[in-house]
């Protein structure tokens, strides 16, 4: 059985290949280009062999990106918060409980 070749270009523009580099090195963002692209997304294999095979970088179109307001935040993620309260105290509840069989087991024994 013969192993496939991979290809080590990618199946985007060196331009928007650079970019995207450069923003994940925490460069500053680049303003995009009117070009135009077939999808949001565009998957590009992993050119580094420090890389398991099969993961692949996603790199998205957008160059420009939007910070959320507190009050955008908290709609969007209020559930978050009201689960992390009701774990939270059902913890604390668990706890008690816990100390409190202690304290009945130590009595008993």
């Amino acid at each position: 059985m013969t192993k496939k070749q991979q290809t080590r270009k990618p199946n985007v523009s060196s331009e928007a290949l650079e970019r995207a580099r450069r923003e994940m090195a925490g460069g500053a963002p680049v303003a995009s280009t009117p070009t135009p692209k077939p999808a949001n997304q565009t998957s590009v294999k992993s050119s580094t062999s420090s890389r398991s095979r099969g993961d692949n970088v996603v790199v998205r179109s957008s160059a420009k990106k939007r910070m959320m307001t507190q009050e955008e935040l908290s709609n969007e993620y209020g559930y978050v918060l009201r689960d992390l309260r009701s774990m939270a105290v059902l913890a604390f509840a668990l706890f008690v409980g816990m100390v409190i069989v202690s304290l009945i087991i130590n009595q008993i024994a």
